[in-house]
Order: structure tokens, then sequence, then C-alpha cells
């Protein structure tokens, strides 16, 4: 058959009539949605044969809409710019970027999953819990430095403050020329330091304390929230006088400026 032939053919060939949608029943025979007494989709709706397609927010039509729960810590109702602002402050300071450049050869360095998981959280301004209230205190869990402020996290706390305490007495103790002593008695008794180190005929006083910059009486700033800290341990240990070097240092490694000026010098 010829090129000219079959073309001719093609347009003489019966074509199959088209159902129309709004013809009234079904071709006998035939079962589907279309048979009398089913409901025909509407056109503007999902059913049978009709996708449904997603409106412009994502949602799909004929569904009902949830509001949306922000998961994001940069969530201005979670964590209010004051709170990024801290955290910035204490992921750029000397020690809260200390352990990105740290190898860890020895036990003391090795980062456990929870404590790498937590580090770059904070570094990244994103949550791994679940949005909701913390089963402990009601407060939002998925906060920047909830675990600083939260009273579930007690022992964790003094656990922190204890291995932050060790650490400053081991960097003293490779220095022949201190004697160091641990929670030795300040004035009357009735006080104790973190440590104490003896140099000659001098024995200088050591306290820590570890601020939660995040917590609810914070002061405007960070490093006003440290200045008080610091101003009340000066207070407390007064009686020292010169004799004694704090130790104030945010959860996050943000040091006061005293403190600072003592962590070189050590």
């Amino acid at each position: 058959m010829s090129l000219a032939a079959l073309s001719d053919w093609r347009k003489k060939r019966p074509r199959p009539a088209r159902r129309s949608t709004a013809s009234p029943g079904p071709s006998p025979g035939r079962s589907g949605p279309d048979r009398p007494g089913a409901a025909s989709p509407s056109p503007g709706r999902p059913g049978p044969g009709r996708p449904e397609s997603p409106t412009s927010d994502g949602c799909p039509r004929g569904r009902s809409r949830t509001p949306r729960v922000a998961t994001s810590a940069t969530d201005l109702a979670t964590n209010p710019p004051r709170a990024r602002e801290a955290a910035r402050l204490e992921n750029a300071s000397y020690l809260g970027r200390k352990w990105l450049d740290t190898l860890p050869t020895r036990k003391q360095l090795v980062l456990s999953d929870e404590e790498a998981t937590e580090a770059l959280r904070q570094r990244l301004f994103v949550p791994t819990r679940a949005p909701g209230p913390c089963t402990f205190c009601g407060a939002v869990a998925s906060a920047i430095g909830h675990q600083d402020t939260c009273r579930g996290a007690h022992r964790a706390w003094i656990s922190r403050h204890n291995a932050i305490t060790h650490a400053f007495q081991n960097a003293l103790s490779c220095r022949v020329e201190l004697q160091l002593e641990t929670e030795p008695l300040v004035g009357d008794g009735s006080l104790r330091a973190n440590f104490s180190a003896i140099l000659g005929s001098s024995r200088y006083f050591y306290d820590v304390q570890i601020v939660a910059i995040y917590k609810d009486s914070a002061r405007r700033t960070a490093s006003e929230t440290l200045t008080e800290a610091a101003e009340a341990k000066r207070l407390k240990y007064r009686s020292l006088s010169a004799f004694f070097h704090l130790l104030v240092i945010s959860a996050g490694g943000l040091m006061e400026k005293d403190t600072a000026k003592s962590y070189k010098a050590i």
C-alpha cells in the first residue's frame, strides 16, 4: 500500500464515539463508579480516577488543614533573638569552638554521640528533640539552652561542673612548683573553694561556676549575666581578696573577662 493510500485510509477509518461525562447512565454490562446509584465525584473534589492536586501551601484539596508546628530552633516564639545571639557568642568563643580543632587522641578528648549531637544542634540552631513541652518542667524541650535550665538535668550539671574542675586541676598539676589541694577550707571553715594552689609562701584559691545564660533571670546580654555571677562570687569570697581567682564560664564556653585572664595564667 502506498503512503498516499495509507493516509487516505486513516482518514476514512471509523472512530469509536466518545462518551460524554454528562451522558446519563453507563453502558450496558459495565460496572464502576458511573453505574446507577453510585455517587459521581464533583468536578472540584477528589474522587475515584481523579487524583488530589496540592494547593499552593502543599496541602491536598479536600483535606482539613492543620497549623504547622514550628520545629526550627530559629523560631521566634521558641527562641527569641536574645537566645540566638547568646548562642552565637558561645559558638564563636575560644572554648566554644575549641572542640572543632581538637583531635580525640586521648579518652578525655572523645565526645559521645549525645555530646556531639548537642554541640552540632547548638552551632546550627537545629533542634534534635520533637516539638512540645518537656515532660519534667513543662518548658519547650526544643528551645536553645533548655538542657541548662531544666531541673531534670541537675545531675548532669554536677557532673559537668566536676569534669571542668578536674580539667583545671589536671592542667595545674603539670607545674612542679605548685602544690594543689582539693576543696580547701576558706576563712573560719564555713566556705570551701573548689581547689587551691600553693606557690612558695602564697596560696591562691579557685572556684568554678557554670552559668546558664538562657535562664529566665538572665540579664539583657550574656556579658552582663556573666558579670553579675562574677560579682556574686567575689562577694562570697571577699575575705580572700587578691588571693581568690574566679572561673565563671557559660555552659557553652563563653568566659567572663576576669576569668579569661585567670585562664591564660593557668
